[in-house]
């Protein structure tokens, strides 16, 4: 049975009659999925058009999104898990356990306008939007990774000129 992202968000199931695993509604982790992919949406890449004067502009953005999910578990002896660091019951199968298990996640999503659309009587143009912080953060990352080879390099130089 094929179910679409608004069946799962009317219904709060991924199709089956088993409940999901995350939490006890899984409804919560739809809707989260659901407004991390409303940025894919042509409605979110595209600004509604603006008319002025004979030209109408549309901006176009880039979305970017990640996620990330983990969990773990295990388990400790007693006297490990204790507080007063006591030593821990020992049964004829060993010491006795204290069993953890623990989970997380977390995404985010970003967009920003990367040009402008303008049509007007002379034609369609598009007019990039220069991110200026973003070139120099490019540039000192650039360097940071270049200048510890070059610094090198002059002193391999110099040792073999001496």
């Amino acid at each position: 049975m094929k179910t679409t992202l608004d069946d799962m968000l009317a219904t709060g199931r991924d199709g089956d009659e088993t409940p999901g695993t995350v939490g006890e509604n899984s409804n919560d982790d739809l809707q989260a999925i659901a407004s991390v992919l409303k940025a894919l949406e042509p409605g979110e890449v595209f600004g509604a058009p603006v008319v002025s004067g004979g030209y109408t502009i549309i901006t176009a953005s880039e979305y970017s999104s990640a996620a990330g999910f983990g969990s773990s578990r295990g388990t400790v002896p007693i006297k490990l898990a204790n507080a007063n660091n006591e030593d821990a019951p020992v049964t004829r199968n060993g010491p006795v356990m204290s069993s953890w298990r623990g989970g997380g996640g977390g995404g985010g999503s970003q967009g920003r306008p990367i040009a402008f659309i303008v049509m007007g009587p002379d034609g369609v143009r598009v007019e990039p939007v220069v991110d200026v912080t973003k070139f120099l953060l490019a540039f000192i990352a650039m360097w940071r990774a270049v200048l510890p080879g070059l610094l090198k390099l002059a002193t391999v130089r110099k040792a073999r000129k001496a």
